[in-house]
């Protein structure tokens, strides 16, 4: 009897347990954030719950953004969004057990990646100098974030060129007081020629520091993954060393699947 009871009783639990696992059918949107409108690129929703460890992937709808997925109830999912024309992004979903299948709506925003968007502009170096400042390291390392969590993400990283110290100033001459006419003659006192001051001549780009400075944010970039075809660097605004000055800018590069190359 004791025997009978105990198996009566299992199978009550596990069909509690099997009733409160119904299906959840969740469909919605995912749109740009900016503009409410889909990103018209090919997009995957991985989905993975946190209990189960169960996977799935669904279709992102590239012309309308709608995704419809069933679900197993009980349990906490993370969405993970991802294209190579949006920018990594991810959700948390908690579904609760129940026992009556249903729907529910879940919309959700994701940023496009567009080709000049600026990712960072600071001041990343002190004048005359090539050592990574420790108050622009914030700003690049979510540019490294963004570049690990997005494997098509391009960058482009214009650095900025520096001219050699101008030289110092010249030294004022002294000049001398008009001379006044001698006694008893008459005119006007005959003022003293000064010889124009001729301007410093340009002191020209200093074309070490900026490959030095390039060096030194390969160095800073070396774990992302294809740095080599991912980040490009071009020559910026050249000024006079000074502290202070944003020399390092950090702007989205050309979009497309690394897959096209």
């Amino acid at each position: 009897m004791r025997a009978l009871l105990y198996c009566i009783a299992v199978a009550v639990l596990a069909t509690t347990a099997f009733a409160q696992n119904a299906s959840i059918n969740i469909k919605g949107f995912v749109t740009d954030e900016v503009t409410g409108k889909p990103i018209g690129k090919e997009m995957d929703m991985e989905v993975v719950g946190q209990n189960t460890g169960k996977k799935f992937t669904v279709k992102v709808n590239s012309k309308s953004g709608e995704y419809l997925q069933p679900l197993p109830s009980g349990d906490v999912y993370t969405l993970t969004f991802k294209s190579f024309a949006v920018f990594k992004k991810t959700e948390t979903l908690d579904l609760p057990a129940t026992q009556k299948y249903r729907e529910e709506r879940h919309d959700y925003k994701v940023r496009t990646i567009i080709q000049g968007d600026e990712m960072a502009n600071v001041s990343a170096f002190d004048g005359g100098q090539s050592a990574v400042l420790a108050s622009a390291q914030h700003a690049l390392a979510e540019v490294i974030e963004a570049l690990r969590g997005n494997r098509d993400l391009r960058v482009v990283v214009t650095v900025g060129q520096e001219n050699f110290p101008p030289p110092p100033p010249a030294p004022k001459k002294e000049t001398k007081p008009a001379k006044k006419p001698a006694k008893g003659k008459k005119g006007a006192p005959v003022p003293e020629v000064v010889a124009p001051v001729e301007p410093p001549p340009p002191t020209g780009i200093n074309n070490a520091i900026y490959d030095a400075r390039v060096a030194a944010l390969k160095q800073y970039f070396t774990d992302v993954k294809n740095a080599d075809l991912r980040i490009s660097y071009q020559q910026g605004e050249a000024v006079n060393p000074a502290n202070g000055v944003k020399n390092v800018r950090v702007t989205v590069g050309v979009v497309k699947s690394l897959l096209e190359d």
